[in-house]
């Protein structure tokens, strides 16, 4: 339900820049750093709660409020009407994640944490699918604006199924807990994570990941509308071909995963890291090609790329925290990724309007040339991680 309200404010940014005279550079703002940083700083005191409450209410609480903010958007008449219910939106989304990865370990014993999470991430797949060839047939037959309605309203019905239907797990069933001690104070678990070498690493592999594709991803809709001339009805279409490969990439990590369960979560990673080599010849032929077809298969090589690992990774990061502290871990976690999230669409938004004299097109590709050239990156931190997970497993003292 996030992706959906995510996706479709990505597929409608080209018609509110028309409609309300935009710049890319305010564009990037409202998809990148206004979401981004609030989503990440209200992740904290919801992480806290959750490591201590009951995580199924709060989780309905942040979806509701979300789909209502959603909805409000379709009110805006500037920039900051919509920066204001953007930060509204984010806010709530910020506790989704943490909430959620703290039950699903708490449902899924190690060995399966993996591709447990590889199909919580494919979640995201399906919601940014229907938000893309939502919003954009909804946009040309009844505005942008009504569409926000309509693709906000079903976040409250789900609310009210999740509260009926979802139970709350106990609480690390599945691990060593101290039943004796109290959830330690913020500051105590920020330096017992920080200790920890798998999770600093896997915070800067998520800042990389998401200035890359959460900052490509923002411009994918406009560069298909600006470069390639496609309507907003074909630019969702596109959107979902792209998303084909992410979601198999999905599949892909959790069979994997699944299949290596008995070594655990290192091969993937490992095989996640030869992948992310060859990202950076993927990600430019897509910006450079002339061809919408070729760019968008290249596009979804990349998606496929990008999302194998998820899995391991986040099942690695999660499994080397207390399980009184996974919530908070993911909300840090969650702060590196917005900070990315937050700073790749802005990049890019304010590079196309430095060489706006190229034009919006040509310029827009320059653009979403840098954050590519980061991907090797990207391997050296998986290989990293692989190294010291087994060092990190071990029990804690």
């Amino acid at each position: 339900m996030s992706f959906i309200d995510r996706q479709a404010f990505i597929i409608l940014a080209p018609a509110m820049k028309r409609d309300l005279g935009l710049l890319d550079t305010q564009l990037g703002i409202l998809m990148g750093a206004a979401f981004s940083f609030t989503y990440a700083l209200s992740a904290f005191p919801i992480a806290r709660w959750a490591d201590r409450g009951n995580r199924r209410n709060i989780l309905v609480i942040c979806l509701m409020v979300w789909s209502a903010m959603t909805m409000l958007t379709s009110l805006a008449q500037q920039f900051w009407h919509l920066l204001v219910t953007r930060m509204g939106v984010a806010a709530a989304e910020g506790g989704g994640p943490p909430v959620s990865q703290s039950m699903i370990c708490d449902f899924m014993p190690l060995r399966y944490r993996a591709p447990a999470f590889s199909v919580f991430g494919l979640g995201s797949i399906i919601g940014a699918s229907i938000g893309a060839f939502a919003a954009g047939m909804l946009a040309e037959t009844i505005g942008w604006r009504m569409t926000f309605l309509v693709l906000g309203a079903p976040g409250l019905a789900v609310g009210l199924v999740m509260r009926l239907a979802l139970r709350e797990p106990a609480r690390g069933q599945f691990d060593i807990i101290d039943e004796t001690s109290d959830v330690a104070p913020f500051l105590v678990q920020l330096k017992t994570l920080w200790a920890r070498t798998t999770f600093r690493r896997s915070m800067y592999y998520m800042f990389l990941t998401q200035v890359i594709f959460v900052g490509m991803a923002a411009w994918w809709p406009s560069v298909f509308e600006r470069v390639h001339g496609l309507s907003l009805s074909m630019v969702g279409i596109y959107t979902i071909l792209a998303l084909i490969g992410p979601a198999l990439g999905f599949v892909a990590g959790a069979a994997v995963a699944h299949r290596l369960a008995d070594s655990g979560v290192r091969a993937p990673i490992l095989i996640s890291a030869v992948g992310a080599i060859f990202l950076l010849p993927v990600l430019v032929g897509t910006v450079l090609s002339t061809s919408s077809l070729v760019a968008v298969a290249l596009l979804s090589v990349g998606g496929f790329m990008a999302t194998f690992p998820n899995g391991a990774v986040m099942a690695t990061y999660q499994s080397v925290l207390d399980p009184r502290a996974r919530a908070t871990g993911a909300a840090i976690m969650g702060l590196f990724a917005a900070l990315g999230g937050g700073v790749g669409p802005v990049v890019i938004g304010v590079i196309s309007d430095t060489f706006g004299q190229m034009g919006s097109g040509p310029a827009l590709r320059v653009a979403m040339l840098v954050p590519a050239a980061a991907t090797p990156l990207l391997a050296i931190l998986l290989f990293g991680i692989a190294r010291s997970l087994a060092r990190d497993l071990e029990p804690k003292s």
